[in-house]
């Protein structure tokens, strides 16, 4: 049980930080240029929801009795986010 507790804190320690983290990203990203502005928001209201879809299935599929479905989507929002996060850095970096 207590196992179960550490697991659930953690994952709300790592969605709370990871969500900080993308705020402070697309605020950065809103100082730079118009033409940078413009994609960042694609970019951010593209990773918000994914990162709360990858928090919400990973949390179930973790600490529930729900089917492998749930795991999968779970993994797949998780990768799709993986990949948002890899292209808005790359963005991060080519605004610099």
């Amino acid at each position: 049980m207590e196992n179960k507790e550490s697991n659930k804190r953690l994952t709300i320690i790592g969605f709370s930080i990871s969500m900080v983290l993308y705020i402070a990203i697309y605020i950065i990203l809103r100082n730079v240029e118009f033409f940078v502005n413009y994609l960042a928001d694609i970019s951010i209201l593209g990773l918000l929801p994914l990162e709360l879809m990858a928090g919400i299935f990973t949390w179930f599929g973790r600490h529930s009795s729900f089917s492998k479905g749930i795991k999968i989507m779970g993994w797949i929002s998780f990768g799709f986010l993986i990949v948002e996060t890899f292209l808005t850095c790359c963005l991060f970096i080519a605004a610099i």
